[in-house]
C-alpha cells in the first residue's frame, strides 16, 4: 500500500536567491488572482478553457514559465469545484506568496548533494536545504511528487509530497483499539482491557481564548484589527494542528504493531451539533475531528497499523455489558453512565470507547471470516 506525506524543506538561500524566489512566488500569486477573477466574472471554471483564455497574458505580462502558467490554471480551477463555488459571492482571493512546482519540470532534487533545483522568472537556481523531522523519509530511493514554494517571515520553504510504501497489513481481532473522540476528553481509548484518557481541556480553553480575542477585534473593525484577526486564525490553526499531531503520534507509538484503530464515522457530526447550546456551538461545530483522523490514518499506515470506521449510533447510550439501550442512562453533568437494566456504571466517554471497540472487533471478524 502507498502512503503520501508532505515534507517541509527549509531552503538556505542568499539574498539574491531569496529575491528570485520572492519574485516568482509573488508573480504566481498575482497570476492566480488574475485567473480567479477571470473565472468568476466569466463563469468559466474549466481548467483547459481557463488556460486558453489566460496563457498568453501569464507568459508575456507576468513573465511565468510555460509550466507555471499551466499550473496556475490548475491551482485556480481546484478552488472552484461545484461544491465550493455554489456559495461564492466574489472571486477566490490568493494572498500568500507561493508557487506550485511540477516535479522534474519546475523543480528537482539531488539527495547526495543536498540541493534542490528551482525555476524562477529569471533563471534556474540550485540551493541547499534541510529537512528537520523528515530526514528518515528522504534518501536516494524516495519518490517525490509536486512541490509548493512558500515565502513566510523572510524564509523560503518547499513543501513536497513523498510517496512511501506502507507495510502489508492483516487484520487481527486481538489487536484492536477503540477511540472515542470528544471535547472534555480529546480521546479515550479502550483495547479490551485497559482504558486511557487524553484530556481535551487545554485545547478547549485555548480555543476559547482565541475566540474571545477574535470577538474583541471584530468589534473594532479596523485595518490593524483585521490583520491581527488573520494572524490569530493562523496561530490557532497551527496550535490545533500540533495538538492533533502529538495525539495521533502518541497513540500509534504506544500501540502494538498490526493494531486496528477504530473510530466512529462522524461524517454527519456538523449537522448533529446544531442541537448544542448556542454558547457551546462554536467549539462543538469547529472541533477538529477530521484533522485528527487524517493524521492518525497516515501515521498508522506508516507504522503498519490500520484505521477503520464504524456506525456511531447509540455508542453513548448502549450498555457494553448487557447491550440495553437507554438515552437517560448517560448523565452528562456527572460524565457518568449507569445502565438501568444491569446496573453497570462507568465514565460515559469510556462507555463510548468500549462500544466502538466492540463494533470494530465485530467488523474485523466479518472481514476475516
Amino acid at each position: 500500500m502507498e502512503t503520501v506525506i508532505t515534507a517541509k524543506l527549509l531552503l538556505h538561500v542568499s539574498e539574491d536567491e531569496f529575491k528570485l524566489l520572492q519574485d516568482v512566488s509573488d508573480a504566481y500569486r498575482d497570476a492566480c488572482n488574475y485567473v480567479s477573477n477571470l473565472a468568476f466574472h466569466q463563469g468559466e471554471y474549466n481548467r483547459i478553457n481557463l488556460q486558453k483564455m489566460s496563457y498568453t497574458y501569464l507568459r508575456s505580462e507576468l513573465g511565468l514559465k510555460s509550466q507555471m502558467a499551466i499550473s496556475v490554471t490548475r491551482t485556480v480551477a481546484g478552488k472552484y469545484s461545484p461544491e465550493k463555488r455554489a456559495d461564492l459571492n466574489k472571486p477566490v482571493s490568493f494572498s500568500i506568496s507561493q508557487c506550485d512546482f511540477v516535479a522534474n519540470r519546475d523543480w528537482s532534487i539531488n539527495i547526495s548533494k543536498g540541493i534542490v533545483s528551482l525555476n524562477t522568472l529569471d533563471k534556474r537556481i540550485k540551493v541547499p536545504f534541510s529537512a528537520k523531522g523528515y530526514e528518515r523519509y528522504i534518501n536516494e530511493s524516495t519518490r517525490f511528487g509536486g512541490a509548493k514554494l512558500v515565502i513566510s517571515k523572510n524564509k523560503a520553504y518547499l513543501y513536497t509530497s513523498i510517496k512511501l510504501d506502507s507495510p502489508e497489513f492483516c487484520f487481527d481481532d486481538n489487536k484492536v483499539v477503540g477511540i472515542d473522540r470528544g471535547i472534555i476528553n480529546h480521546a479515550v481509548t479502550y483495547d479490551g482491557e485497559k482504558t486511557k484518557f487524553y484530556s481535551g481541556t487545554k485545547l478547549k480553553e485555548t480555543r476559547a481564548k482565541y475566540k474571545a480575542v477574535r470577538q474583541s477585534l471584530q468589534k473594532r473593525n479596523t485595518s490593524s484589527s483585521r490583520r491581527r484577526l488573520k494572524a490569530i486564525g493562523k496561530r490557532e490553526n497551527r496550535y490545533v494542528n500540533n495538538m492533533n499531531h502529538v495525539l495521533a503520534k502518541t497513540l500509534v507509538a504506544k500501540a502494538e504493531r498490526g493494531t486496528t484503530f477504530v473510530l466512529e464515522d462522524l461524517s454527519g457530526v456538523r449537522a448533529a451539533t446544531t442541537k448544542v447550546k448556542r454558547k457551546n456551538r462554536y467549539i462543538s461545530v469547529s472541533w477538529p475531528y477530521y484533522d485528527f483522523q487524517e493524521k492518525l490514518e497516515y501515521k498508522a499506515r506508516l507504522a503498519g497499523d490500520s484505521v477503520i470506521y464504524v456506525d456511531p449510533r447509540y455508542t453513548s447510550q448502549i450498555c457494553p455489558i448487557c447491550h440495553h439501550i437507554e438515552k437517560s442512562a448517560r448523565d452528562r453533568s456527572k460524565r457518568m453512565y449507569t445502565c438501568k437494566h444491569c446496573g453497570y456504571r462507568s465514565n460515559d466517554d469510556r462507555i463510548g470507547a468500549m462500544n466502538i471497540y466492540q463494533r470494530g472487533v465485530d467488523k474485523i471478524k466479518k472481514v476475516v471470516g
